[in-house]
């Protein structure tokens, strides 16, 4: 995605559903230019499942602090999962 826009719609549309959020992340390391981050999200959708969301970010920034390059990867696992 690209665009101030194009980045608030799509986080509106995939977290229209969500509740409980709990969000926590740890900086691993920075350069001048960004750096990289451990994250871990939790959270419930409808019929009560919970989906926690283990990952990382790259951010590379712009000498006037905007993002230009966001990447994340990120496992999931679900209360489903341990049924």
């Amino acid at each position: 995605m690209r665009g101030r826009e194009a980045i608030k719609a799509r986080w509106a549309e995939v977290t229209a559903a969500q509740s409980d959020v709990r969000f926590t992340s740890t900086v691993l390391g920075e350069v001048d230019s960004g750096g990289v981050a451990h994250w871990n999200c939790k959270f419930k959708v409808p019929g009560d499942l919970e989906i926690e969301l283990d990952g990382i970010f790259i951010v590379v920034l712009t000498d006037d602090g905007l993002c230009s390059d966001f990447r994340e990867w990120w496992n999931e696992r679900t209360s489903a999962d341990e049924a």
